[in-house]
């Protein structure tokens, strides 16, 4: 018999600090030392930490608010420029990131190789050329095709190959 120990559920804290922010507009502050008065917990502690990582998920797929911490302070409502600026850069992140495995799969010498793992060097090499097409043509604002995508990493993966 396994004993699992999870701790308070943090629903009704969550629900408690709602009860309290009914209405948030961007640049609102959700002060942490009324948080942590309405759970009853020091603002240092982890379970002070983990409900108000479950308030901002919760607020997220709810109410569609986002909030940014602001250190010692609390969690501020970001308006709609801030939001898209935050997204913004998440997505860039990830075409970098994509853009990093794609040069390391094209690096990686296919002897040794079964046909599968050749298949998914191919296609980590193609989606990477395909993120780097489409970055270079965002930032240059030129006009880009599928078909230009596909004839480019074609091309890589052919020379790869050799």
């Amino acid at each position: 018999m396994k004993v699992l120990f999870s701790g308070r559920p943090t629903g009704p804290d969550v629900e408690a600090i709602a009860k309290r922010y009914p209405e948030l507009k961007p640049g609102d502050t959700v002060l942490y030392s009324d948080v942590a008065e309405i759970i009853e917990e020091k603002e240092n502690t982890t379970r002070f930490h983990t409900v108000i990582s479950a308030y901002r998920r919760r607020m997220y797929r709810d109410r569609n608010v986002e909030m940014t911490p602001e250190t010692g302070v609390g969690l501020t409502v970001k308006d709609n420029s801030q939001r898209v600026e935050g997204h913004s850069r998440k997505i860039a992140q990830a075409i970098r990131g994509a853009r990093r495995a794609a040069t390391g799969a094209q690096r990686t010498p296919i002897e040794g190789l079964s046909i599968d793992e050749k298949r998914t060097r191919d296609h980590t090499i193609i989606v990477g050329a395909s993120f780097k097409i489409f970055s270079n043509r965002i930032e240059t604002k030129i006009d880009w095709k599928a078909k230009e995508i596909r004839e480019i990493a074609d091309a890589v993966v052919i020379s790869t190959e050799k």
